[in-house]
């Protein structure tokens, strides 16, 4: 069931993939906001197709918000339709269809990244649009733009960048320096400065937008002052394709976990890639559990959390590993291991290319330093080997949890 005539935004043969990508994101250069908005839905109601009722009637049960979520984004990385549909209809029959709709915008760059940027900006556009959603279908258009999720490969650079530049405890200093008080000009000439690392990069511009905080609850959190001037000065210099710019401009309003920052820097490390291919992840099995896929009960969820208590004490390969090296927060250690073997980093197809691998690679190091395990490739290749042995024992956790 895919809500769409043509499929715009489908996996292309690897030869034409590059070419695609860029096309579709420079043919916007020029355009003003509202000739931006108009061309995307304009070719949506031209490809939009809502044909017969919904089938699926799937309801949130008692807390079930955040179970749903994770496996609606577990889904589309995995290119599972029927649990995306499953799950994005259950949100939105539980009264959480506005959620939704600004989740997909977030899982549009989180997951899909650089691949799908049209796809992207299309989100970004009418989620905000309620009425005009009513009017035209809300839920029809809702699962129309899961299934060309779906539908599309996976690129989680811009996600990658944003994870090595804010796990990376090497930084918890500049992080400070920025929620404390800094020189916009300054932190917007490392934003536009293309020799800069990408990790400096990203937290000067996390920074202009008013991201960069100290964590905990959002309601005692310090961030970073917003400047979006100087902001705007840097991506005046910077000069990226129209889309993207369009994309920030809409992230910063939306709050988009920061991802929309590293769109500038990922776009030119695409753009001068010598290759561009599509790699096939081997997916571990995820036998349904209490109506959901097992890879939806994952770190950010009350059950995953419990199965991964579980799991570290009950799986003595898991229990080993973490007594040999003693992380300071044992559920943490393994949320992030699981996270990198299971149900974060793996995905059914994605691109691969040179800046994908460094910041794959990159984010995995921070992530591991961030709990406290040594991440040195041989270590790297010693967690998969725990993890991914177990992946029936990790499963067991959760049944017994969940």
């Amino acid at each position: 069931m895919i809500y769409s005539k043509n499929n715009h935004f489908s996996t292309l043969p690897e030869e034409d993939l590059s070419r695609s990508i860029l096309d579709g994101v420079l043919r916007f250069n020029g355009m003003k906001t509202k000739d931006i908005e108009a061309t995307l839905v304009s070719e949506l109601m031209e490809d939009f197709d809502p044909v017969g009722e919904v089938p699926y009637t799937n309801r949130l049960g008692p807390n079930g918000k955040w179970r749903v979520t994770s496996s609606l984004q577990k889904a589309i990385r995995r290119k599972d339709f029927e649990n995306a549909y499953k799950a994005a209809t259950a949100l939105y029959n539980g009264g959480f269809g506005d959620y939704a709709w600004r989740r997909l915008a977030v899982i549009c760059l989180e997951d899909l990244g650089i691949a799908a940027l049209p796809l992207a900006a299309l989100v970004f556009a009418i989620q905000g649009r309620k009425k005009w959603r009513a009017d035209n279908g809300d839920l029809h258009l809702l699962l129309y733009i899961v299934g060309q999720m779906v539908n599309v490969v996976c690129d989680r650079t811009l996600c990658e960048t944003a994870v090595s530049a804010w796990y990376n405890p090497d930084y918890e200093a500049i992080k400070h320096h920025y929620i404390e008080g800094y020189d916009p000009q300054q932190a917007a000439s490392i934003y536009r400065d293309k020799t800069a690392s990408p990790d400096l990069r990203q937290l000067a511009g996390l920074a202009l937008s008013g991201a960069i905080h100290n964590g905990g609850d959002y309601r005692d959190r310090v961030t970073s002052e917003k400047n979006l001037d100087a902001l705007t000065e840097a991506l005046d210099e910077l000069q990226p394709p129209t889309l993207i710019r369009y994309i920030i401009t809409r992230g910063v309003a939306l709050g988009t976990e920061g991802l929309h920052i590293a769109l500038p820097i990922n776009w030119d490390r695409f753009r001068g890639s010598e290759f561009v291919c599509v790699a096939h992840d081997k997916l571990p099995e995820s036998p349904i559990i209490k109506g959901l896929p097992s890879v939806a009960y994952d770190m950010h969820t009350y059950e995953g959390k419990r199965a991964y208590n579980y799991f570290k004490k009950a799986c003595a390969p898991v229990a080993e590993l973490l007594a040999k090296y003693s992380p300071p927060d044992p559920v943490d250690a393994v949320s992030a291991l699981v996270f990198l073997f299971e149900a974060g980093c793996v995905m059914a197809e994605h691109l691969s290319y040179p800046y994908q691998q460094e910041a794959l690679l990159s984010s995995w190091k921070a992530e591991l330093a961030s709990v406290g395990l040594p991440n040195d490739d041989e270590h790297i290749e010693e967690y998969r080997e725990v993890i991914t042995s177990n992946f029936a024992a990790l499963d067991k956790a959760r049944r017994v949890c969940v």
